[in-house]
This record gives structure tokens, C-alpha cells and sequence, in this order.
């Protein structure tokens, strides 16, 4: 694939908008997409075209402030890790805040990958939904 940014970004807005995903808000100037499916459980999937990947990523939610029970959560968040088959759980720089995270080349985007991804999220919010609702605040 060899489209500008733009045109890969309007692109993905078609295959989002195909698949039956709400635009909750868009920053075209920055190539910026943020999405929600109640089905899928999925809330605030940001949807970012930078120059050669996609980025994709959720907020998740914030880690308890107590130093024992982040320990505790973000051992669970590795082990959840492991049964997703695309993207995985991070922290941001300040370690309060975890993430879904999954890139895509763009070279080799195509809409079935970008919804395997998407799937990917909505089948670990299916798995674990409840227990990352139970450690993370």
C-alpha cells in the first residue's frame, strides 16, 4: 500500500464505518480516528495513521495507586498478555495507565488485519473484561 496518510486514513474510516463502528471523534489534520461497537465491548479505540505503521490503542484503565497492588495487577495484565493473538497490554511512561496496543505496517494494512486486531480486543475484553474491570480502577 503506497497511499499518502490521508488517504489511508480516510480509508480506514470506510472499513471502520463498514463494520458497523460509531466515530465518537476525529482529528483529520493528525490522521486521528476514535472509535466505539457496544457488541464488541470496545470504547475509545484510538486509531492513529503515522507515516509508515497504524497504531491502535484502548485506555484500559488506571493501576491502584498502592505499590502491592500494582505489582499484583500488572503480573495479571502478563499473564492476560499471553492469550491475546494480536497487540498486548501497556503502561504509559508514568506507569498509571494501561493500554491495548497494536501497530500495523502500513505497506501491508489491509482490512482484514485491522480487523483481526480489532477482534483480538473485543475477544480479551470478552475473556477478561471482568477481572480488568476488578484490578484496574
Amino acid at each position: 500500500m503506497t497511499e499518502a496518510p490521508r488517504e489511508i486514513y480516510n480509508l480506514i474510516k470506510c472499513w471502520l464505518l463498514e463494520m458497523g463502528f460509531v466515530i465518537l471523534n476525529e482529528e483529520p489534520e493528525e490522521e486521528i480516528v476514535l472509535v466505539s461497537d457496544n457488541e464488541r465491548d470496545i470504547a475509545g479505540l484510538m486509531l492513529d495513521c503515522e507515516k509508515d505503521i497504524l497504531i491502535m490503542q484502548q485506555l484500559m484503565g488506571n493501576l491502584p495507586a498502592e505499590m502491592e497492588s500494582i505489582g499484583s495487577a500488572a503480573a495479571e495484565l502478563m499473564v492476560m498478555n499471553a492469550d491475546m493473538v494480536h497487540g498486548a497490554f501497556k503502561l504509559n511512561k508514568d506507569m498509571n495507565k494501561v493500554f491495548w496496543w497494536d501497530t500495523i505496517e502500513i505497506s501491508s494494512l489491509t482490512k482484514e488485519e485491522v480487523m483481526a486486531s480489532i477482534n483480538a480486543l473485543s475477544l480479551i475484553m470478552a475473556k477478561h473484561g471482568e477481572r480488568l474491570t476488578e484490578i484496574l480502577q
